[in-house]
């Protein structure tokens, strides 16, 4: 619900600027260079789960026993913050670049599915599943984009704008890798596996924003601003071999939007300047 919110204000906000745009007067050829730093508090959000895990309990002869595990994994919310170059060589239109760090912290919900196994012998089970649950991860990334603004009346006190921009991001860590320690009277310090970590490192992303801008016309300026980074994040689909000794889930890359209330400063040389009367 909030994502399709957010993207009807931006597309509103697109026509506005649009709109507003095709009012200004013709003006000459003019370089407006503009340094922005924002931040704010990036939304939480699902990102995979798998609802029948199976893990092994034991070995008995020739029968295997099985525990099902049902795994869940969403992004905590987070701070997030970039900074961005703009050279406008027209009044209206401006391209540039902006490096982002977007936070993407995770955490996993595990819990028993079906029929445990039979005799009981999944006290580690219990304790790992239960270590899964409280065991939060720190990621983030870090994303490189190529960007493209569209503002209305510059000069004015507020200015409304919009801003697309696609390009690469670096992971810092799995958002596949599930797994936890965990202690029991027969195992007091032991780690189990679920999920072996994914490797891989870099992937796209992508970024649409819609905002206004206080005091246009002058070098320093206010801004507010809602922003949706699109990260293509690996997502577990389905449940990994259970008797495997580094256990690899079938994954795919799923597009992930993590939403952006910011706030931020412009710093702007050359362009127009508010009108002396």
């Amino acid at each position: 619900m909030t994502r399709r919110y957010a993207l009807r204000l931006v597309v509103a906000t697109a026509v506005a600027v649009t709109l507003s745009a095709r009012d200004l007067p013709a003006q000459g050829p003019f370089t407006e260079i503009q340094l922005s730093a924002s931040a704010g508090l990036t939304w939480g959000g699902r990102l995979w789960s798998v609802v029948a895990q199976p893990v092994l309990v034991a070995t008995v002869g020739p029968v295997t026993l099985l525990d099902t595990f049902a795994l869940s994994r969403r992004l905590s919310p987070g701070l997030t913050a970039w900074l961005g170059f703009t050279k406008f060589s027209r009044p209206h239109i401006g391209f540039g670049a902006e490096v982002a760090w977007v936070a993407a912290g995770l955490e996993t919900a595990c819990g028993f599915a079906g029929q445990r196994a039979r005799p009981d012998l999944s006290e580690a089970n219990t304790a790992a599943c239960g270590s899964v649950g409280m065991t939060g991860a720190v990621t983030s990334a870090i994303a490189a984009l190529g960007t493209v603004a569209l503002r209305a009346r510059p000069r004015r006190d507020v200015s409304p704008y919009v801003k697309a921009g696609l390009g690469l991001a670096m992971l810092s860590g799995s958002f596949v890798n599930t797994g936890a320690n965990y202690s029991t009277s027969g195992c007091p310090g032991c780690y189990k596996e679920i999920y072996a970590p994914d490797s891989r490192s870099f992937t796209w992303a992508g970024t649409l924003a819609a905002g206004l801008v206080f005091g246009g016309g002058l070098p320093v300026r206010f801004r507010v601003e809602l922003r949706d980074f699109v990260l293509g994040l690996p997502a577990v689909t389905g449940p990994a071999n259970p008797a495997s000794s580094h256990p690899v889930p079938p994954t795919r890359i799923r597009a992930v939007h993590r939403i952006v209330l910011a706030m931020g400063f412009d710093l702007a040389s050359g362009g127009p300047r508010r009108r002396r009367y």
